[in-house]
């Protein structure tokens, strides 16, 4: 053969797979697709993770645009020892109570102040950042937002309420004081006029103490004679919508005022706009 024919031959022979054919046409259309999908992808969980993610205070852990499904107030009265029995029980039902708190809910927490008439400042102020139940492993952290609810919400929250419990007993217990201070610097607050969920969480025995104005260990006085004297003037406040909730703690004298107790502090708080939604005795008595 002669050499040009051959080597038209070789180039002919060479032809097919140098155009690379419908096949590999589909394979490079194929990897050119996936990764556009893959893009396409990525960008919608970046944009669908920026869509859910909301701006929070890092101290208070509170949405920065102020906004809050609710508000949750924690007043202990601890001025009277408290029982091993009487602390676990505490624990054990402020723990429920800290669960129940939305994501994005506000709790705070005050205790009872001997040195009344002093305002009693709140010792924390803290809002749920959620815990991941509700996120989906697709385009958010679960795992990292249970981590952040354990350290920086559950655990600050219990060790706040721990070193509470250890303080000694004082002599005396303005609770009505107490409770005025926290209407006050919560509920009052004009940051807070448009949240609708307000709850009260009240530990204590009810046994107000004032010596020169009331004190309940002297018996507990008709609700219509108290509401007649100056003192009530002075420490009675607005709870307007405000949902109480008792945590009694039970005192060897309690099964005799109990009836007279309850009758007392429902229409105490009635009188403010608020209601006792319940009223639960603790374990132990001390």
């Amino acid at each position: 053969m002669p050499l040009r024919d051959r080597q038209n031959g070789r180039a002919s022979h060479r032809s097919p797979s140098a155009g690379g054919g419908p096949a590999a046409k589909w394979a490079i259309a194929s990897i050119v697709l996936a990764i556009a999908l893959l893009a396409g992808a990525g960008g919608w969980l970046y944009v669908k993770s920026n869509e859910l993610r909301v701006a929070a205070d890092p101290d208070t852990l509170c949405r920065a645009d102020g906004v809050l499904p609710e508000v949750t107030v924690v007043l202990l009265d601890l001025s009277s020892t408290l029982s091993d029995v009487q602390k676990l029980d505490v624990r054990n039902e402020l723990a429920r109570l800290r669960d129940t708190v939305p994501r994005f809910g506000r709790i705070e927490i005050f205790a009872v102040d001997d040195r009344a008439p002093r305002i009693v400042e709140p010792i924390l102020r803290l809002c749920n950042p959620g815990r991941g139940d509700d996120m989906n492993e697709l385009y958010q952290n679960p795992q990292l937002a249970r981590q952040r609810w354990e350290r920086d919400f559950a655990s600050t929250l219990d060790g706040a309420i721990e070193k509470l419990l250890q303080m000694p007993e004082s002599a005396t217990s303005p609770i009505f004081e107490a409770i005025q201070a926290v209407a006050l610097q919560t509920f009052d607050d004009p940051a807070l006029d448009g949240v609708r969920n307000r709850r009260l969480v009240l530990v204590s025995d009810l046994m107000q103490n004032t010596p020169g104005h009331l004190r309940m260990y002297d018996g507990i006085p008709r609700f219509d004679d108290f509401a007649r004297t100056p003192y009530w003037l002075d420490v009675k406040a607005d709870l307007e919508n405000v949902d109480v909730t008792v945590l009694y703690l039970q005192r060897p004298a309690s099964q005799r005022l109990w009836t007279s107790q309850v009758e007392f502090w429902s229409r105490y708080f009635d009188a403010q706009g608020a209601s006792i939604e319940r009223v639960l005795p603790l374990s132990g008595a001390q």
